[in-house]
């Protein structure tokens, strides 16, 4: 009987199908637009504690030609803040949200 279980559990194991995860769509407007898509569980480039970042995330950023920016989103005492910024070795252009 033990067997027949061991088995049973094993090719449950074998057989399930992994976690999926959604494509979000985000849009900021106001002072500055912007809009991207990304899957609802990202994974972080950098991770800094209270502060992580998303790098050469596609989407449609005012200022930034390329169509890729890198996200940094952090917690500054009780205010949460995203930056977007052009990534790295691109123009200097960075756009503080809070």
């Amino acid at each position: 009987m033990r067997s027949l279980m061991f088995a049973v559990f094993t090719t449950a194991l074998a057989t399930s199908v992994p976690a999926h995860s959604a494509t979000l769509a985000y849009s900021l407007t106001g002072d500055y637009t912007a809009s991207w898509t990304m899957d609802s569980s990202p994974i972080p480039s950098s991770d800094f504690g209270m502060a992580f970042r998303l790098q050469s995330v596609s989407g449609t950023f005012q200022y930034i030609q390329t169509g890729f920016a890198d996200l940094d989103f952090y917690l500054s005492g009780a205010t949460y803040s995203l930056v977007i910024s052009v990534p790295v070795g691109q123009n200097n252009a960075a756009v503080l949200i809070t």
